[in-house]
């Protein structure tokens, strides 16, 4: 495992420059990993959306059908596009990661200029958050094969697909350097535009539970008074309340994630992680094991949904940092100071 030390303190994964990307960890067995749990998990919601298509044409009227179309629709649209995502990183494996320090960033909306040390331009589309960390941390990894590229901020473990240019991207303007001086959780510029970004993510999800919400109430009250039906009309009323519950729960999340950190400061946690590596279809891992406190009490902890780079940083260097002061049966905010990486760590 290739750990740099980005502070005096701040350690984090990068990819060693000397092997494939398909021969370390995160792009090796846990990528392939995740593609074979994807691709299980497309089987699942197919079936749904086929049979709601057919039962357009029965006596059922349109919101039932209407109901299992874009529920399990969008379910097996998320499961496809990452895969797809996953799929599309395979034939770079074979490549090296190349560490670029480019001498000028330029940007343009979501778009992201880097001048290469041939002289050619990386053109790649990166989140908020990432643009914030390239800006002050001004370095990223480099996977090539012709003019087509993954880039990858360190760090992060996130492969984001780029292409190779002779000219630099139009209309764009030189990307605002920022800070890199080590700052308090409410104060880190990378931490907050990725809960933003998180937010705005959220923000469709809600809408997307908002949406199947409203269907499944219409599929209750379109459904024939029949007795025969009684259960599905219960069922399909228990799933509109159900689901449009869960719709207010993540736009409330929504806007506890759009404001900054409260904590004032990030705690260091030494830890051991003492089970293997889990990882789901989306690309993300859950970590457990035990932490020390800093009055030096030990207590397990535990992550769920947290990027494989992160999960490795932990697991390789003993470090954990959370934001604010640790308090054992609470959730605490878990990242690595100044990069876009965030979970919540459960403390005992």
């Amino acid at each position: 495992m290739n750990v740099s030390r980005q502070s005096d303190r701040v350690r984090l994964w990068e990819p060693d420059p000397a092997l494939p990307a398909g021969a370390l960890p995160v792009f090796g067995e846990l990528h392939a990993a995740a593609r074979r749990r994807a691709a299980a998990h497309v089987v699942l919601p197919l079936p749904f959306v086929v049979g709601g298509v057919a039962l357009l044409f029965g006596r059922f009227g349109i919101a039932a059908p209407l109901f299992l179309v874009v529920f399990f629709g969008v379910l097996l649209f998320t499961t496809v596009a990452v895969l797809t995502t996953l799929r599309r990183a395979v034939p770079f494996l074979r490549a090296r990661f190349e560490p670029v320090v480019p001498d000028e960033l330029l940007v343009a909306g979501r778009r992201v200029g880097v001048r290469l040390p041939d002289g050619r331009w990386l053109h790649a589309k990166l989140p908020a958050p990432l643009r914030v960390q390239l800006a002050g941390e001004r370095r990223l990894w480099l996977l090539r094969l012709g003019d087509r590229a993954m880039v990858m901020l360190p760090g992060t473990g996130v492969l984001g697909a780029a292409r190779i240019a002779d000219h630099p991207l139009p209309g764009a303007r030189p990307l605002p350097a920022e800070s890199r001086v080590p700052t308090p959780p409410r104060h880190d510029p990378v931490l907050t535009a990725y809960r933003r970004h998180i937010a705005h993510l959220m923000w469709y999800s809600a809408a997307v539970y908002g949406v199947t919400a409203a269907l499944a109430a219409w599929a209750a009250a379109d459904l024939p008074d029949e007795r025969a039906l009684v259960a599905a009309k219960g069922g399909a009323v228990f799933l509109a309340g159900f689901i449009g519950l869960f719709a207010l729960v993540v736009a409330g999340r929504a806007i506890q994630f759009r404001a900054p950190v409260p904590a004032g400061s990030w705690t260091e946690l030494t830890v051991v992680v003492d089970r293997p590596i889990g990882i789901n279809r989306y690309g993300l891992v859950r970590i457990q094991g035990r932490a020390v406190l800093p009055d030096g009490r030990t207590i397990g902890f535990r992550m769920r949904n947290v990027a494989v780079a992160f999960a490795l940083a932990t697991t390789g260097t003993g470090q954990l940092w959370i934001a604010g002061a640790p308090r054992p049966g609470k959730f605490a905010i878990a990242g690595i100071p100044g990069h876009a990486v965030m979970g919540m760590a459960r403390l005992g």
